[in-house]
């Protein structure tokens, strides 16, 4: 459901409406294989392949600026767009840093640049979808006597994501006393001439300075949600890895223990991911920070969650 607004003379400004028609598709596989099976030998796989699409076919709502550049929003009822995903994500179109060291930013105008208030839908470059629209798991587990050794890939592909925030959507300006500071500032612009060598802006003195604050959206925001920002969120991870072995003897049988398992297992060991994500996991995304009330401070690097940890475990199993 989604706001409508109407025509005044029905007494209302606004209706609460279907806004939109989507049309979704998709499928799923999955396959299990004994590749190897001999004496000694045992191989088998598993793999699960899932493909969701879907497309906007009607929609009776606006979409605004705001909304389509906004990747995690909460309103997709002003930022649908008929032919595109649900999801999809907007640009603005970056343009170099100028001789202030102050980013800009393409208009629907040809070769014109501005500073911030760029409002215009035209002046916005189409990215892709937020979510990924295919996901695969791929497991392989090969077994030698009493040895046994699995490993878990999973794949998330088709999506594109933000990366970190570098302002609080005002001007690109020195952090707060409670948030760290990128590394990313350490090739910022600090004299003419290094906007030919970096597209990291110069920290404004001010969360508020007026020559990139005037109207909205402001220079930090746009800077954002720019195409600079925005990278493909494919990735493949090595899940889980798990070695094992199993011990029993007819001795221990005769006294109750029919075997005894013991098992080393490594979680998020590695993931091969885009190298413009900078060491930023492509699944951590999506948090709000907010430092309004330090009560309810959340635990996050601006746009995105704190990365999947990594994790080991060793385990004894006794099995009577």
């Amino acid at each position: 459901m989604g706001s409508k607004q109407v025509s005044q003379v029905t007494g209302f400004e606004s209706l609460q409406v279907n806004w939109a028609t989507m049309r979704n598709r998709g499928w799923e596989f999955s396959a299990s294989s004994i590749n190897i099976d001999s004496k000694n030998f045992r191989w088998s796989s598993n793999i699960n392949y899932g493909l969701n699409k879907n497309e906007v076919l009607d929609v009776n709502a606006k979409p605004t600026v705001g909304s389509l550049t906004e990747a995690n929003r909460t309103n997709y009822a002003s930022s649908a767009v008929i032919g595109k995903p649900l999801d999809g994500v907007w640009s603005y179109r970056y343009a170099g840093l100028n001789t202030d060291g102050r980013a800009t930013f393409y208009t629907n105008k040809e070769g014109e640049k501005v500073l911030y208030g760029m409002t215009n839908l035209d002046g916005l470059k189409y990215e892709g979808p937020n979510l990924p629209t295919t996901q695969l798991g791929f497991t392989n587990t090969f077994a030698y006597k009493r040895l046994s050794l699995s490993a878990l890939f999973i794949g998330s592909f088709g999506n594109v994501m933000r990366l970190r925030n570098l302002s609080q959507n005002y001007a690109l300006t020195f952090p707060e006393p409670t948030q760290n500071l990128s590394r990313e500032w350490v090739n910022r612009w600090r004299k003419p001439g290094d906007e030919l060598n970096t597209n990291i802006p110069k920290l404004e003195d001010s969360a508020f300075e007026a020559a990139v604050t005037g109207t909205s959206p402001y220079n930090g925001r746009m800077y954002d949600n720019s195409d600079l920002r925005t990278v493909k969120g494919d990735f493949v991870r090595l899940q889980n890895l798990s070695i094992s072995y199993d011990y029993f003897t007819p001795r221990l049988r005769a006294l109750g223990i029919q075997n005894i398992r013991l098992m080393l297992q490594g979680n998020n060991l590695y993931v091969w991911k885009d190298a413009k994500l900078k060491g930023q996991d492509p699944e951590a995304q999506g948090s709000k920070m907010s430092y309004a009330d330090s009560r309810s401070v959340q635990v996050s690097f601006g746009n995105t969650f704190l990365p999947v940890p990594r994790s080991y475990t060793a385990s004894l199993q006794v099995q009577f």
